[in-house]
């Protein structure tokens, strides 16, 4: 594996390309056609595939593992390389809920208030810390799938294909600006549904923050409330056509036909954001979401003349 290894800063630099280590990958693929039904007027055919893909880095020579990673200068360190884990895997803190009143708040040296993410403290210390992060998950889809179908009545035809991930993790730049704005900017791009649930002392939700001093957890920004579930499944394509070359035309041209194409008509997921498919840094296994330009819907009307 080509790896940016941290290097010390008195060389001038902080980081240099190597070649160390290995990782693999594994999985499989699977597709089938189908003729479901064919009579005189009417056919229905159906493709399908899917795959499915585990990433594993099995070695970094003499180095246990390389923390790397970053969003702004004031969030880095997102992402963990270790053997026995896929390589980039988000690395955090896991939230266990909201500090509520009457909870011990003297149970965690580093709580002030009520109102305040609760994190788990993995090694029970009593202090929250960057000893207790774990690995979140990672931007590796365990499965990959699309479904198209076609049906034809005489010259009328019908596509429409749904394609879909699932059981992979996305760092929700916009969930995190929500929570913890760069630079104090409380006029950031922010999500509403937070705030509209968030912790209140009539309100003692176990899911939202208070939002007051929440700088005090900024450290621990990188966590299982912004790390989050990516997975999806889309009508990705909607076709309706007609063929008109036939009976219309006879022997005038080849072919002629009418279509009207939709794309990307509904996405079903739980995520909070535009779309779970928006990649905008670009990097497959570092998948980061930061208030990227949502997805287009399109609708194209058009003629097919064949000479």
């Amino acid at each position: 594996m080509l790896i940016d290894l941290p290097v010390p800063s008195e060389s001038g630099f902080n980081k240099k390309l190597s070649n160390i280590g290995s990782m693999q990958n594994t999985g499989f693929e699977f597709a089938v056609s189908s003729n479901n039904l064919r009579t005189k007027d009417f056919t229905w055919r159906s493709d399908l595939n899917f795959s499915t893909l585990k990433n594993e880095v099995t070695s970094l020579g003499s180095i246990n593992s390389i923390i790397t990673g970053s969003m702004t200068s004031e969030h880095s360190n997102v992402a963990i390389i270790t053997p026995g884990s896929p390589v980039w895997s988000y690395y955090g803190y896991e939230v266990i809920g909201i500090w509520q009143q009457g909870d011990d708040l003297s149970s965690i040296s580093n709580v002030k208030e009520p109102g305040h993410f609760k994190f788990r403290d993995q090694d029970k210390n009593g202090v929250i810390n960057s000893n207790d992060r774990v690995i979140l998950g990672n931007s590796f889809p365990k499965l990959t799938w699309g479904f198209g179908n076609t049906l034809s009545y005489k010259n009328l035809s019908l596509y429409f294909f749904f394609q879909g991930v699932s059981g992979l993790k996305m760092f929700n730049g916009t969930l995190l600006e929500t929570y913890w704005p760069r630079g104090g900017r409380l006029r950031a791009n922010r999500l509403a549904e937070p705030f509209n649930n968030r912790w209140t002392a009539q309100n003692p939700t176990n899911d939202q923050p208070s939002f007051v001093k929440m700088t005090t957890q900024t450290a621990q920004a990188i966590n299982s409330k912004t790390v989050v579930d990516a997975s999806y499944a889309k009508l990705q394509t909607v076709r309706l056509s007609y063929d008109l070359s036939r009976k219309v035309l006879k022997k005038k041209v080849r072919s002629f036909e009418l279509y009207l194409t939709g794309q990307n008509l509904i996405t079903f997921s739980d995520y909070e954001g535009y779309d779970p498919a928006l990649n905008p840094n670009g990097n497959s296994y570092f998948r980061i979401d930061w208030n990227g330009y949502p997805s287009s819907r399109s609708f194209v009307f058009g003629i097919n003349i064949g000479l």
